[in-house]
């Protein structure tokens, strides 16, 4: 996990990996602040052996949108990857979270901090590179 993220210094890591039913999944997660009401956490995920369940809910197509008055909700596919945004209206949390090679998800939940800076601190990762893994290491749990 890189030191800073939307130029928020790190606050705080922690990775885990987990099998279950013959599935392993690793997760890694960060928190960010400046102490002073701006904040985002990064979450990046590798689905590893369990891979086939995002494709099949890529081939699902799950895209809609929907707003009220709090915020809105976008999910959708953009260069193959599906990506989902939620803005608040109200002073919450905008998330945004992208799937690589129907392996991997990216997940940034930021305070103070609007989507658009949400979005760009995600896409100033290295996402091609983590996309490229998609099928690196791939075996069953055991």
């Amino acid at each position: 996990m890189p030191e800073t993220f939307a130029g928020l210094a790190k606050t705080s890591s922690k990775s885990e990996k987990t099998n279950a039913l013959g599935m392993a999944v690793s997760t890694a997660e960060a928190s960010y602040g400046d102490g002073s009401g701006k904040s985002i956490n990064l979450e990046i995920s590798d689905t590893g052996s369990a891979a086939g369940f995002l494709a099949i809910a890529g081939m699902v197509k799950v895209e809609g949108e929907k707003e009220d008055a709090n915020g809105s909700e976008k999910n959708y596919k953009s260069n193959g990857r599906m990506i989902h945004e939620r803005s608040s209206k109200t002073g919450g949390s905008n998330e945004f979270s992208i799937v690589l090679g129907e392996r991997f998800t990216v997940k940034a939940t930021g305070r103070g901090i609007t989507l658009g800076d949400v979005k760009s601190a995600v896409n100033s990762l290295d996402l091609g590179k983590l996309e490229g893994l998609k099928s690196a290491g791939v075996t069953a749990a055991k």
